[in-house]
């Protein structure tokens, strides 16, 4: 008998909240930190007694991370980072170009992670000595320790306790065996970092710590090092596409051992097929997210083959009706896949309940998400309305596209759908984040909508069903930048098409070389530099455009309701 949706869907909700933050640190401390007496991990300053650490933000991040693991447990954790820290103690360059020489870098960036870890584990009422033995045994399985970040390593534990505790699942001591030894298997086939971002993004789904650990496992038997390490980052991608959908994780499972049976030749291309009709087939067909995952299983029920099941979605999808704003009259409620707390990114569209000022306090923290620790690095695209509080994804992808010779292009791919069907007062937001920055000085270009933003939002009121007033912001480095347009289609296309050259001109005008800008931000700071660049812009556009930069952590809710 075939699965309904209602079959698939988790029972409940639950609320996704943030960890602890670690800006909580800054508060008043001891004059010095002394560590338990066995770690020789930190390099101690010339006169000061062995174990004292004097460091402001170290001591407060052992002070934060003892708390709640207990002090022996995070010196069992430094010892395991020692080897780590011999090649980390290097150089770093600040904002204001300065350079120093950083003793405690490595232990630095991994209690950053600590933290955060400590707190999902505090919440789950993990055994203390069992988190700390699963942390270090992981570092422990690290071949070449001095390439290595074991930040990185921490990072992908503590956002998978972190998705157990925000999806209320059980962390016992079978779980944290299991873990370890996934930790000593994806070692042995060269990716461990690999296997946690899996254990990572099944955990997000709503998986079981167990279940995740199944999931990376599998790949990691079936594959080899190095097409382990080629793969995992396109089944991580097919996980995040239920990120929000968050089906009975029985299900999940179902599907991916499905796709782990496919020939390893082929497992890429189904990764991707099977990511691209959550994002994109599902919703411009009309299905909802749940309604897309049961033709899934039906299929692949039907005909024992996952990947002539994913054919047959895109074929039934192909058949039915579909027009450039995806049927207006489709339920917003239904097209939409409900979602609560924290904005995500997925490219799976989804609403939820949140304040304005919430939800932008949400965007401005995605925009320092960070590929390398395996964060998701988008731009998205959501929907504000005012009225109800609500907001709305529309899913869609972000690809960075590299061409030689050529700088780093940006392509987002998103579904259309009528926003005059999600708001009266419709507020755009989509985000240009940190990770696509290099160099603190490009901060300042990323601050300014680019063309195709100029347009996109043009186009979204063009084709509205009925005429609403679109308010269009972006989340950046440096704040949230409005750029305002009027209700004229013609007169925002003739801006858009020139915006670009205009912006490049006037940088190009107030400073001379790269090596000017990068010069001025290191004295100026990137936001006072990219203020001045902003007052000069203004003055070329035409009457009914402007661009406002507003800090972060600005009031927006007064902002909109001021205007």
């Amino acid at each position: 008998m075939p699965i309904p949706p209602d079959a698939i869907a988790r029972p409940g909700e639950f609320e996704l909240t943030a960890g602890r933050d670690t800006g909580t640190l800054d508060g008043p401390l001891p004059e010095a930190v002394y560590l338990p007496t066995s770690t020789t991990a930190f390099e101690t300053t010339e006169g000061q007694p062995e174990q004292q650490v004097t460091d402001r933000e170290v001591a407060a991040l052992l002070i934060a991370t003892s708390e709640q693991l207990g002090a022996e447990q995070v010196d069992r954790i430094l010892s395991a980072n020692q080897d780590f820290n011999g090649s980390g103690r290097s150089v770093r360059d600040t904002t204001d170009g300065q350079v120093y020489h950083d003793p405690h870098y490595s232990n630095r960036r991994l209690l950053r992670e600590l933290v955060p870890l400590a707190d999902a584990a505090d919440q789950l009422g993990a055994n203390p000595k069992s988190v700390a033995d699963a942390v270090a045994h992981t570092l422990d399985q690290v071949w070449y320790k001095e390439y290595t970040h074991s930040d990185l390593l921490v990072a992908q534990l503590a956002d998978t306790f972190g998705n157990l505790a925000q999806c209320r699942q059980p962390l016992t001591s079978e779980d944290i065996a299991d873990l370890q030894t996934l930790a000593t298997e994806a070692a042995g086939a060269g990716g461990l970092q690999e296997a946690l971002m899996i254990v990572r993004a099944a955990t997000a789904t709503g998986a079981t710590l167990h279940e995740g650990v199944h999931l990376a496992r599998q790949q990691v038997v079936s594959t080899g090092a190095s097409i382990l390490r080629s793969q995992a980052n396109d089944m991580v991608g097919a996980l995040q596409a239920l990120n929000v959908v968050r089906p009975l994780s029985s299900f999940t499972g179902e599907i991916f051992d499905a796709l782990a049976a496919v020939d390893f030749r082929e497992r890429p291309e189904a990764y991707q097929l099977f990511r691209r009709i959550m994002g994109f087939v599902g919703p411009a067909s009309g299905r909802s997210a749940l309604e897309t995952v049961a033709s899934i299983i039906n299929y692949t029920r039907e005909t024992h083959s996952i990947q002539e099941a994913l054919h047959r979605v895109v074929s039934d999808s192909n058949r039915l009706e579909s027009t450039s704003v995806i049927h207006p009259e489709l339920a917003r409620d239904r097209y939409f896949t409900p979602h609560r707390g924290e904005l995500v990114h997925s490219i799976t569209p989804y609403r939820t309940g949140r304040r304005l000022n919430d939800g932008v306090r949400d965007l401005e923290r995605l925009t320092f998400a960070s590929r390398p620790r395996g964060d998701i690095v988008a731009e998205g695209a959501w929907v504000f309305d005012p009225a109800i509080n609500t907001w709305y994804s529309l899913g869609g992808e972000t690809e960075r596209i590299n061409a030689i010779g050529e700088s780093p292009q940006v392509r987002v791919t998103v579904v259309p759908y009528d926003v005059s069907m999600l708001s009266d007062t419709p507020l755009l937001f989509h985000m240009h984040p940190d990770g696509f920055t290099p160099e603190e000085h490009d901060k300042v270009g990323f601050a300014f909508p680019t063309s195709v933003d100029i347009a996109a939002a043009g186009a979204m009121e063009q084709s509205a069903e009925r005429p609403v007033p679109l308010r269009s912001f972006i989340a950046h480095p440096l704040g949230i930048t409005e750029y305002t347009h009027p209700a004229d289609n013609d007169a925002i296309q003739q801006v858009a098409g020139g915006f670009d050259a205009l912006r490049d001109q006037v940088i190009a005008t107030m400073f001379t070389s790269h090596d000017h800008l990068r010069r001025a931000v290191a004295e100026q700071g990137a936001e006072r530099i990219t203020r001045k660049l902003i007052a000069e812009i203004n003055g070329y556009l035409p009457e009914g455009f402007s661009i406002i930069m507003y800090p972060q952590g600005a009031d927006m809710e007064a902002i909109i309701d001021g205007n």
